[in-house]
């Protein structure tokens, strides 16, 4: 199970389209020395590759295997855009998670956190908090 702390979440962000919200998920990690700064650059790639949407207003960016270089230590972020972005074809996402993994550790990240996020109403109760810890009592 994942335990979130307040240093993994950014509540209240906006971006104008997904490739901003991207540098913004990509600088939540830079900022917490888990990522190099090209790992910005891997999250487009791999967006332009395969969506990295997985329903119910909530994206799950991540580095593709290939990219495994841009990563210092796993770890991920939860970014809220109250607003939403389009993110491709008509969705909107409201949440973005965003995931550094080494090696195979990425399964285990994405998997731990789709369990929290499997809820669709949750996921939307999160994209409307208004304090990191309203958010974490949520995802307990």
């Amino acid at each position: 199970m994942i335990k979130v702390t307040t240093d993994e979440i950014t509540l209240g962000c906006k971006a104008d389209s997904r490739a901003e919200a991207l540098l913004i998920a990509a600088n939540a990690l830079i900022n917490r020395g888990l990522v190099k700064p090209n790992f910005a650059q891997a999250l487009l790639n791999r967006e332009d590759e395969t969506s990295t949407w997985v329903g119910g207003g909530v994206a799950m960016p991540h580095a593709a295997r290939k990219n495994i270089d841009t990563v210092i230590e796993t770890g991920y972020h939860f970014l809220q855009f109250p607003d939403g972005i389009k993110w491709e074809r008509g969705r909107v996402a409201f949440l973005v998670v965003v995931i550094a993994a080494k090696l195979n550790e990425h399964l285990d990240v994405l998997s731990g956190i789709a369990e929290l996020l499997s809820d669709e109403m949750q996921a939307s109760l999160l994209s409307s908090c208004k304090t990191e810890d309203e958010f974490i009592s949520l995802l307990e």
